[in-house]
């Protein structure tokens, strides 16, 4: 039954998990995170991450999908990725089948999505963390700085805020460039301000936020030239007592723009 479920939820690029005694659908589209993950609210403060072989990545699909106007006979789909093709020097082809199609179109969306998540989403990071880390579920996105691949640390703890002046665990240097500062809020979300201060230090004053950080709410400096990187919950699961290991996909939101970008769909069946 679970695998039916999955299958249908692969209609809607989507998966399903299992938590708290019920089967959850997320959807794999554009969304906003909704978390922050730092070296401060993970166990040691260790990231670990994999990525997939540029050459083991294909860049080209055949996808199989049922056509009503020949009597809902599989029919099957070519779409290679012409630009991956050239820069690889070879073909290396996935074969599918889109479950539930039977519009040419959405068959060839399907390839281009799952080309377009292999030759670009190909890193995986995995954490541990505690009880306050887990408000994130599989699917949704969240922001992960990590200072010891970055080099710089901007991200940590807020000491104190009035919602425009706050107070960092750690100085931080905005005299270069345009920056914003996100911060998780008491209501649990996620909200980024504009910094409008100039200087190197501790104190960052921004825009106001809706209300004012709490002590110890996590915070992210983002470059608004080279943005945080952004992450998709795959799974979380509990390590041990008290403590949960986060397994996330790189996010690259560019995606959607190139699997829809030159695509005309058909109607529907009959339409």
């Amino acid at each position: 039954a679970f695998k039916v479920l999955g299958n249908l939820a692969s209609i809607f690029r989507g998966m399903v998990y299992w938590s708290s005694g019920a089967v959850f659908a997320t959807q794999d589209r554009p969304a906003t995170p909704v978390y922050l993950y730092t070296n401060a609210n993970v166990v040691d403060g260790k990231f670990t991450y994999q990525g997939a072989a540029w050459k083991a990545r294909h860049n080209a699909a055949i996808v199989t999908w049922v056509d009503p106007d020949n009597g809902y006979r599989g029919m099957q789909e070519y779409i290679p990725i012409p630009s991956a093709i050239s820069e690889m020097g070879f073909v290396n082809q996935l074969e599918s089948s889109a479950f539930g199609c039977s519009v040419q179109a959405q068959a060839h969306y399907f390839g281009r999505w799952q080309l377009y998540t292999e030759l670009w989403e190909t890193e995986s990071v995995s954490f541990s963390t505690g009880y306050e880390g887990i408000m994130a579920r599989p699917g949704e996105l969240v922001y992960v700085h990590d200072q010891d691949r970055e080099e710089v640390r901007n991200g940590g703890r807020i000491i104190s805020s009035d919602g425009t002046n706050h107070v960092l665990d750690a100085p931080v240097d905005t005299t270069s460039g345009t920056f914003v500062l996100r911060v998780l809020l008491p209501s649990g979300t996620v909200e980024s301000q504009t910094v409008i201060s100039n200087a190197v230090g501790s104190e960052v004053t921004t825009s106001p936020f809706s209300s004012a950080p709490q002590p110890m709410a996590e915070w992210i400096l983002s470059s608004v030239v080279a943005d945080t990187p952004q992450y998709r919950v795959l799974s979380i699961g509990e390590k041990q007592n008290d403590v949960f290991e986060i397994t996330a996909l790189r996010h690259y939101p560019g995606k959607f723009d190139l699997v829809e970008s030159t695509l005309e769909l058909d109607g529907p069946p009959g339409g």
